[in-house]
């Protein structure tokens, strides 16, 4: 009793959470049975020695005391209930664990909601019979006069005989010998009524066939289900069910009662020892059987990883699910997807991964006292990327398999036309004669036409006809096959044009290219008026930016838009280490520098990032930038929009305002600081391609928007640019992103489909979404982007519609990408920070998300 005592009232946890387990439920049921019963029989006791009785007559007493049989029911009870709490030792075993959860899960999920129907049926059906049966609850004698007696029944009788006659009549002991009055009590004048006597048989068949079958049926299904549930998961309760004993066991003490005793006494002296902090942390520490500390840094830092992992995959187990194969694949080729803590502005899904992840930290950090939160090691960093290339390549080898499956399948194809060409053949021999042919058959033509010798033209046999026939069927089967057509040649090296004293290389229109593909029946547009600067491909898995000068201002984005390897790989950072005033001695941020990025030019980027290992000898280069000012020598704004920055003072670089992000220096970003970004939404109503009706969904009407889609990701076109000192970014963006549809429009379109598009925008509704941070996958410690999100939502009235043309225009020939259409709701595979855009965009426009 003082264990359990101690157990819901010292141990910690509330007295809802420690009732909570059925274990303990059984516990105080039969400890209060046995106190009841106890206290009881000490009442008999004192009661007898205030009689003064002799001893002779004690026992007499005690045996037909009224208080003595609540006593001893209580007692019996409470043994009951301690044999029942014998069956906790069998939690350990695999075979006999399982089948204690089964118990439990169908007594409260099955048992008990099928006793409360089953009882509602039982006293329907026992009051209707006794009302039948014994009117006002009075017998009936078989010989009834007007000046006889009527025997009566005491309620409690009435309540007693009603329901446990239905109740047992449930189990097959009918009583059909007092139902029709029959037995000896109905001699005796207490009688049934004559109706019931046939009435209630009746009722009683109903009622049989209601609950004997059909009910206690539908209780064995249910059973059935309940185990099979279960046992599909026998080795995970059981595992779990062994972990609570093991952790019960740990807190019990070592010796048995009465011995327990000197247990609590020891316990009582540490309580009061262990006032000391010193004393009780590290006695905690070296005890805790559930805890290992590893002197090795290194090994305990890996060991967190590896928590931190299984952790990530439980929380993303239901995506995993839900996805393909390859998105499987890229599940578990990322570490870490989303940015550190603190560095987003509002509750996004990275926010909510990362609360979740906080609550799994935290619970761990209650269970495990002394583990910390810690990096990512470079050994461990090295076997994540190995394992990401291992998956790679069998991406290789899924792709090859398809093509040779393709590659089987025409030929399959070509040998199914030779093979019914061959029995064509066959065909046409097998009906030729076997005998010897004597019938001559004209050549077709004129009947008195003459060869140039002057002879008649030459006769020939059914025989011939048929054999020359086979032969001119087999000669198109055993014709070679058509050569392939020899490759296309190379294109022309690019030109170069001067465009504002700087020289751009256009790339030249190639058969398929953005130039080609985007002409329409009207003519296409002119690509030189939209001059790009591109820098030539290196490797398959570097990503380039692509430029172009507009009103002024340079506009570049990555192309293709998703060219990382590991994207948004970096380290988990805890939330009460992300500030960066608070000392974080362990904090390893990812390097991101495997990754490569090509810019046309080194004034478009700020140089080389930092890499570990690798001492960085820039730091004189970023002293010489000034920040939070105007860059007038590189025509770059680095003011951020939340005021001034800090800097590094050993390195000089500049500090995220958000704190730390888990990504080493700008990561992939091309400047130090802020990284100003322009993200275009162009949004339009869902409707009904046949009607042209909106699309509703919950009473809200779906938005689609532009996206860009590469190996079933997606993203919205976003752009770098860099504003000038005089530039107002609520009346700049505007302006610069109505210059890029313009140049875009006439380069890809032709003049007459250019202009209605241009009008087309001109009647949309343009709103500014955001501005400001960016909570995205790209910011890094040193490098952050700060963006500014326009809306172009259709206009209202007849042509103001958006059409395919707008697609054209996001289009880049040199990009593997595909630009669509796509519905605004919650998609894991776009990209985190758009998808928050997305969730503001349809607020504001009250539709569905």
């Amino acid at each position: 009793m003082l264990k359990e005592v101690e157990e819901s009232v010292l141990s910690g946890i509330s007295f809802s959470t420690y009732i909570s387990d059925g274990w303990n439920k059984l516990d105080c049921t039969g400890l209060i049975l046995y106190i009841v019963g106890f206290v009881l029989r000490l009442v008999v006791l004192a009661r007898l020695g205030d009689s003064q009785l002799s001893h002779d007559t004690e026992a007499f007493h005690i045996l037909t005391d009224p208080i003595m049989d609540p006593s001893r029911i209580c007692m019996a009870f409470s043994l009951f209930v301690f044999y029942i709490r014998l069956m906790y030792s069998f939690s350990f075993h695999i075979a006999l664990g399982p089948k204690l959860i089964m118990i439990g899960k169908m007594v409260t999920n099955d048992l008990i909601p099928f006793m409360i129907i089953l009882t509602v049926i039982m006293v329907g059906y026992a009051v209707a019979a006794q009302s039948i049966a014994y009117p006002n609850g009075f017998y009936t004698s078989e010989q009834l006069s007007i000046n006889g007696t009527v025997q009566g029944m005491k309620f409690i009788d009435t309540i007693f005989s009603m329901y446990t006659t239905a109740y047992f009549q449930m189990f097959g002991d009918f009583s059909l010998d007092t139902l029709q009055g029959e037995d000896r009590n109905c001699q005796n004048g207490m009688c049934p009524t004559k109706t019931s006597r046939w009435l209630v048989p009746i009722m009683l068949g109903f009622y049989v066939l209601l609950t004997n079958i059909l009910m206690f049926n539908l209780l064995i299904a249910m059973f059935s289900k309940t185990y099979e549930e279960i046992e599909s998961a026998s080795t995970y309760y059981w595992n779990y069910q062994r972990y609570q004993m093991i952790a019960d066991y740990v807190r019990r003490s070592p010796l048995v009662p009465p011995l327990i005793i000197f247990w609590h006494f020891y316990e009582a002296y540490k309580a009061l020892g262990n006032r000391c902090a010193s004393i009780r942390s590290t006695e905690q520490i070296e005890n805790n059987p559930f805890c290992v500390t590893f002197k090795d840094v290194k090994k305990e830092r890996e060991m967190v990883k590896w928590e931190h992992m299984k952790a990530m995959d439980y929380l993303r187990e239901p995506s995993t699910k839900s996805g393909g194969k390859r998105g499987g694949v890229e599940s578990r080729a990322v570490v870490f997807r989303g940015v550190g803590a603190g560095s987003g502005m509002g509750p996004g899904p990275v926010m909510d991964l990362k609360s979740e992840m906080t609550a799994v930290t935290e619970m761990l950090g209650g269970t495990i006292p002394c583990c910390r939160l810690q990096g990512i090691g470079m050994e461990l960093e090295k076997r994540f990327k190995d394992l990401d290339a291992h998956f790679q390549r069998f991406n290789e080898v899924d792709a090859r398999l398809t093509e040779v499956t393709q590659t089987l399948s025409s030929l399959s194809e070509v040998v199914r036309q030779v093979t019914a060409t061959q029995e064509a053949i066959m065909k046409k021999i097998a009906d030729l004669p076997t005998c010897q042919c004597i019938e001559l058959v004209d050549e077709p033509g004129p009947a008195d036409s003459k060869d140039k010798s002057g002879e008649s033209p030459k006769r020939r046999t059914k025989l011939e006809v048929a054999v020359q026939s086979a032969l001119e069927a087999a000669k198109d089967v055993l014709r070679p096959p058509t050569p392939p057509p020899p490759p296309p040649m190379a294109p022309p090296p690019p030109r170069m044009r001067i465009c504002r004293d700087q020289e751009i290389p256009i790339t030249a229109g190639a058969p398929g290219s953005e130039a080609e593909s985007s002409g329409t029946e009207d003519g296409g547009g002119d690509p030189s008026a939209d001059p790009v600067q591109i820098p030539p491909a290196v490797e398959s898995g570097a990503g380039r930016t692509l430029q172009r000068n507009i009103a002024g201002h340079r506009l570049w984005r990555f192309t293709p838009f998703n060219f990382e390897k590991y994207p948004g790989m970096r380290m988990n950072v805890p939330p009460d280490k992300t500030a960066w005033t608070t000392r974080y001695p362990d904090y390893f941020a990812y390097d991101s520098s495997e990754e490569t990025v090509l810019y046309p030019d080194e004034t478009a980027h700020d140089g080389e990032n930092f890499q570990h290992g690798v001492s960085f000898g820039s730091s004189a280069i970023l002293r010489s930038i000034p920040f939070n000012t105007y860059d007038s020598k590189n025509h770059i704004r680095r003011q951020s929009l939340l005021g001034r920055y800090r800097l590094d003072p050993n390195t000089g670089a500049p500090l995220n305002p958000m704190g730390r992000t888990g990504l080493l220096g700008k990561g992939l970003l091309p400047h130090w600081g802020p990284n100003h970004s322009i993200v275009i939404v162009v949004t339009q109503w869902s409707r009904n391609p046949k009607s042209g009706t909106p699309v509703l969904r919950g009473n809200k009407g779906v938005l689609q928007v532009v996206a860009l889609e590469r190996n079933k990701r997606f993203c919205l076109p976003w752009f770098f640019t860099d504003h000038e000192s005089r530039c107002d970014y609520d009346e700049c963006v505007p302006a610069l992103v109505r210059a890029y549809f313009a140049q875009r429009a006439r380069a890809v379109c032709s003049e007459k489909r250019a202009d209605r598009l241009l009008r087309r925008l001109d009647k949309a509704d343009v709103t500014q979404i955001f501005k400001g941070y960016l909570d995205d996958q790209l910011n890094a410690d040193g490098g952050w982007l700060e963006t500014v999100v326009l809306n172009y939502h259709e206009g209202e009235g007849k042509g103001a519609q958006f059409t395919d043309d707008i697609l054209k225009v996001f289009t880049e020939s040199v990009a593997d990408e595909r630009v669509k259409w796509i519905e605004v709701a919650h998609n894991s595979n776009l990209r985190t920070s758009h998808n928050y855009i997305l969730k503001s965009v349809a607020e504001i426009k009250g539709a569905f998300y």
